[in-house]
Parts: structure tokens; C-alpha cells; sequence
């Protein structure tokens, strides 16, 4: 917990920081309006900086209510590996397990949406990384797997989850238009 405190803090300095860029000059980040053209506040235009904060704010309250165990695995996905330590393999560990690491932390990050309100457009929005997530872990049994059962597995779990995927994002053009 003391991770995501100092995590969550580090990042409202940095948005203190740019938002006293933008008060010393408005402009920052907007095209050319004279003096200060072309600079950027340092994460970007303040639309960047208040999406920033509402996914923060959607993340905060998932990590409040999580239990302990969640919480742990959330802050390995935040933080990723190289960070503290928390997620980190071995540079000794077998590529394998680096692999796998590397595609849970991802499917973890990118399954970290902003919750809409809607159970079905959320739902869908978090099970397209989840099951690229799953694609993912399959590409390292047949990257590294010596074992013919779980080499047909991944296959078919290849296409069973692209397929889908497909379906998913298709679905989301027609029901949660951008």
C-alpha cells in the first residue's frame, strides 16, 4: 500500500507541476499563439492531464475496495516490471517465464479501462485485453512449449480468441460508438 501511496503521489506532483506550466502560460501545448509556441506543458494539453485524473480516480476506488490480495496484484500491474522491484523476473528466470510475466502485466495494465456506467460496454471494453491476454500466453507455449497437447491448445485458443475479439470490437462500432 505504501507503493501506491508514493505511485500515486509521484503522479500528482507531476500534475501540479504541469498545471502551474499552464498557468504561467495558458498557451502551452495549443499550436502556435505567439510567445511559448510549440511548448509543452509536461504531460501534455490539460484534456491529457483531466483524463489522467479521472482514470486515476477510477483506479483509486477500484484499489480501495479491492481486497488485499487484489490490491498486490493491481500495484505489480502499475508499477510493471523495472519498478521497485514489484513485478520484476529475474534476468536469470527461463525466457519463458519472462514471457508469460510480460504478457500478464500487459493484459493486466490495458484491462485497467475507465468504467462507463454501462456493465455491457465495460464488460466488453475489459475482455478484448483479457483475451488478448490469453493470445499472448498461448504465443509463449508456442514460442518455448515442448508438449504437443498444450501447442494444440494455444492454436486453438488462438483462434477461438481472436475470433472473438473481432466479434467484441465490432459489437462495441455498433453499440458504444466513439
Amino acid at each position: 500500500m505504501k507503493l501506491a501511496v508514493a505511485l500515486m503521489t509521484s503522479v500528482a506532483v507531476s500534475l501540479l507541476s504541469a498545471t502551474a506550466s499552464l498557468a504561467q502560460n495558458p498557451h502551452a501545448g495549443h499550436g502556435a499563439h505567439g510567445a511559448g509556441a510549440g511548448q509543452q506543458t509536461p504531460m501534455g494539453d490539460m484534456d491529457n492531464m483531466m483524463s489522467m485524473m479521472r482514470q486515476m480516480t477510477a483506479m483509486m476506488e477500484r484499489m480501495r475496495t479491492a481486497s488485499p490480495a487484489e490490491r498486490e496484484r493491481m500495484m505489480g500491474a502499475m508499477t510493471g516490471p523495472g519498478h521497485q522491484g514489484h513485478g520484476q523476473t529475474s534476468a536469470a528466470a527461463p525466457p519463458s517465464t519472462r514471457a508469460f510475466e510480460e504478457a500478464n502485466a500487459k493484459m493486466h495494465r490495458e484491462m485497467a479501462i475507465a468504467f462507463t456506467g454501462n456493465a455491457d460496454v465495460d464488460f466488453v471494453r475489459g475482455m478484448i485485453p483479457h483475451h488478448q491476454g490469453a493470445i499472448d500466453m498461448a504465443r509463449v507455449v508456442l514460442q518455448f512449449g515442448t508438449n504437443e497437447q498444450t501447442k494444440k491448445w494455444a492454436n486453438e485458443i488462438i483462434a477461438a480468441q481472436e475470433r472473438e475479439i473481432a466479434e467484441m470490437r465490432e459489437w462495441l462500432r455498433t453499440n458504444a460508438p466513439q
